[in-house]
């Protein structure tokens, strides 16, 4: 009896792993079809491109607690034994959390901390130092922070930091594209 000799098939080859991932990807390198919607109509929608802040958040300086604002220089005195009185316009004004903070002054006291004389009139006991209670520009969000990258969905909260840093239109994938056409 005559031997034949068999002669296997190889369906497998090895190939770089490099060369491998490069082809899958072409393989997957579908456009992505974009369009540009208000951010108050993106829920559940996925950007398209990384999204950035228009502006920082606080843009201002901002009191961080309901009370008034002052110049810290002259509460520095301020003591249980040597109360500071202060006069509303020229020396304080009132401020709730979240006011912006006028120019002139550096520095806020808890409204629980203030002694009020009369309308134009308060007293403290303790001094302020400087950027106590305020909230500095871009303390949650500097402007130009990147705050979703590409391919993120947005969630509820997303909505509100996007809506926060001004950023009211976003670029989301196009939904209802058919891709399968470019497969065939």
């Amino acid at each position: 009896m005559e031997r034949q000799s068999y002669k296997r098939k190889i369906y497998l080859e090895d190939k770089p792993r490099s060369e491998a991932v490069k082809e899958l990807l072409e393989a997957f390198d579908l456009p992505i079809h974009t369009e540009l919607i208000p951010t108050s109509n993106s829920l559940g929608r996925v950007t398209a491109e990384p999204i950035f802040a228009e502006v920082s958040v606080p843009h201002y300086h901002a009191s961080a607690m309901d009370g008034i604002a002052v110049k810290a220089e002259q509460t520095y005195t301020a003591h249980e034994q040597r109360p500071v009185r202060l006069t509303l316009g020229e020396q304080f004004v009132y401020v709730d959390t979240g006011n912006a903070i006028p120019a002139q002054f550096d520095a806020v006291i808890m409204i629980e901390h203030v002694d009020i004389i009369d309308e134009m009139t308060i007293e403290i006991i303790e001094p302020a130092t400087p950027w106590q209670h305020i909230r500095p520009i871009g303390e949650d969000i500097t402007q130009e922070e990147m705050l979703f990258p590409q391919g993120h969905t947005l969630r509820p909260a997303d909505l509100g930091v996007l809506l926060a840093a001004k950023t009211l239109e976003v670029p989301v994938t196009k939904t209802g594209c058919n891709h399968h056409s470019d497969w065939e």
